[in-house]
């Protein structure tokens, strides 16, 4: 487990991929982020949001009630500023540009079993991400190269915080995120060992008077974690990139 610096009654934490942010029912999912911050001395912290299991990345947790309370709310209000990093399968047209579909569920096998997210669906609510393309890829290794191995690095920022949003939003676009074995099709889902993305920088308001940037170490790339305060705003920022 890596955790940022801690300031104005957050404490940021590195999420490995593959790491429940919340244990779940069973002996196989005990373990979790929120469990081994207990058992490292840290129980006060309390959860603020969540990443699902295969999503990497920045977290913030309140280390009290009101700054739980009030981190929490910023999630609520859609104030919280969210970036993502992902590689999604081919090229994007465009450079740039907002996906406006609404998410909800939809039943899985017989009436009364499980329920997934999608686009449209039951209880469908708005859901809007903003997307930028980073770089174009071939897995070749040229870039900005035609052919069936074509992908790309994204930098995503969801406006709204719905169930698997950007998953479901990428796809909808015609570019699902490449390891994504709940959305994407099976050759995109198994042509790497892992979720290609992760939660790279957050931002919430502390006061008027305070921002703080933090920034942490990530496994094999040795960063000097630093922070400073300005503007308002508290920043967990990780510069580990995974892909």
């Amino acid at each position: 487990m890596n955790t940022a610096p801690r300031s104005v009654g957050t404490s940021g934490q590195l999420k490995p991929s593959g790491l429940l942010t919340v244990p779940g029912r069973g002996e196989h999912k005990r373990d979790s982020l929120t469990t081994r911050m207990a058992a490292s001395a840290r129980s006060a912290a309390k959860l603020v949001h969540r990443l699902d299991r295969d999503t990497s990345g920045a977290m913030i947790f309140g280390l009290n009630a009101r700054s739980q309370r009030e981190a929490s709310a910023q999630f609520e209000r859609r104030t919280a500023q969210k970036w993502y990093v992902a590689l999604v399968a081919g090229h994007p047209t465009a450079d740039r540009g907002t996906v406006n579909l609404p998410i909800g569920k939809a039943p899985v096998g017989m009436e009364g079993g499980h329920s997934r997210w999608t686009i449209g669906g039951e209880g469908a609510r708005k859901a809007e991400t903003r997307w930028k393309v980073l770089d174009r890829f071939r897995r070749g290794g040229e870039e900005s190269a035609g052919g069936g191995a074509d992908f790309s690095r994204v930098l995503l920022r969801p406006l709204t915080g719905r169930g698997q949003q950007l998953r479901l939003h990428m796809k909808a676009l015609g570019h699902p995120i490449l390891g994504d074995t709940i959305h994407a099709p099976p050759l995109v889902a198994g042509c790497v060992p892992r979720l290609c993305l992760h939660a790279k920088k957050l931002s919430l308001t502390v006061n008027e008077d305070d921002k703080i940037d933090i920034k942490g170490i990530y496994p094999g790339k040795q960063k000097e974690t630093s922070y400073g305060m300005s503007e308002g705003r508290i920043s967990v920022t990780t510069p580990w990139d995974p892909f």
